[in-house]
């Protein structure tokens, strides 16, 4: 019962026809209160959720409502404030073998996702700075047995060198480098992209995921060497206008990418954030 009265306010909350109306009222906040009241009824009892994606299968760990939210929104759909676009052309982009690239991977949904559909022969590297989200990263990984994806407790940026993390961003267990919000008084290594595909040999990706709350610039600046090879055919990054530091704009971005050559631009708007699904020109 919980569940079912908890799915109907979010797809309220999030509905393109209700929304409007609800914000012009006091129950959209009402309606916010009774959400997050009900959600830590929806979390699995066993700590765990198995969920399907475009006929692949990949689980979870769901040990609170917090972890729930994070393995529910990548596939939901943007009506209901979802993921579901981006992590459907990621894969459906993505081949048997391939390698693919997740920058700001989180607890890896769309990590996980990938791996499953690049198979064995594949490879999946997912950069997650912050700590105890990379272990939970790491267990999530073990929990689906895979042996093709590398967790990387680093950030990707414009230069080699140190950043601290900051907390209070636009979603709950976002942290970026930029110093917006809360310092957590955690110092992270930073790495160009570029460097590290170039020393350690890997393969260039064929799809890439970049979602680092206003660092998205810094990134795809490590990165051009990188994405610029024909073998990276599609990027998919979450760009937040307002946390863009100075010197960098969306329209600088989309510079970035139409000069590597991604010409094809399909934009969704999420709130206060886009969202950029960017297809190599060909």
């Amino acid at each position: 019962m919980g569940i079912s009265v908890l799915s109907r306010i979010r797809d309220m909350l999030c509905s393109a026809s209700f929304r409007p109306w609800l914000d012009r009222t006091p129950f959209r906040s009402i309606l916010r209160k009774a959400y997050y009241k009900l959600r830590p009824l929806a979390v699995p009892k066993l700590g765990r959720k198995s969920v399907r994606f475009l006929d692949l299968e990949a689980t979870f760990l769901c040990r609170d409502a917090q972890e729930l939210e994070l393995v529910e929104t990548p596939l939901l759909d943007k009506g209901s404030g979802g993921e579901a676009h981006i992590l459907r052309a990621l894969l459906e982009s993505l081949r048997p073998g391939d390698s693919a690239l997740d920058v700001g991977a989180n607890i890896g949904v769309h990590a996980i996702f990938m791996a499953k559909k690049a198979g064995e022969r594949g490879k999946v590297y997912a950069v997650e700075p912050e700590p105890t989200t990379c272990g939970i990263l790491r267990e999530n990984v073990r929990l689906n047995r895979l042996k093709n994806v590398v967790a990387l407790p680093l950030a990707f940026g414009a230069a080699t060198g140190e950043g601290e993390l900051s907390s209070g961003m636009t979603a709950r267990n976002a942290y970026n480098l930029r110093g917006s919000g809360q310092s957590l008084g955690q110092r992270v290594q930073i790495m160009r992209g570029d460097d590290l595909f170039r020393s350690r040999g890997w393969t260039v990706p064929a799809v890439v995921k970049i979602d680092v709350e206003g660092f998205e610039g810094q990134v795809l600046e490590g990165l051009r060497d990188t994405i610029r090879q024909s073998e990276c055919r599609i990027i998919c990054c979450e760009v937040h206008p307002e946390l863009l530091p100075s010197g960098v704009t969306l329209e600088s971005i989309l510079a970035g990418l139409s000069e590597s050559g991604f010409a094809r631009l399909v934009e969704v708007s999420r709130g206060r954030s886009l969202h950029l699904i960017a297809f190599r020109n060909s």
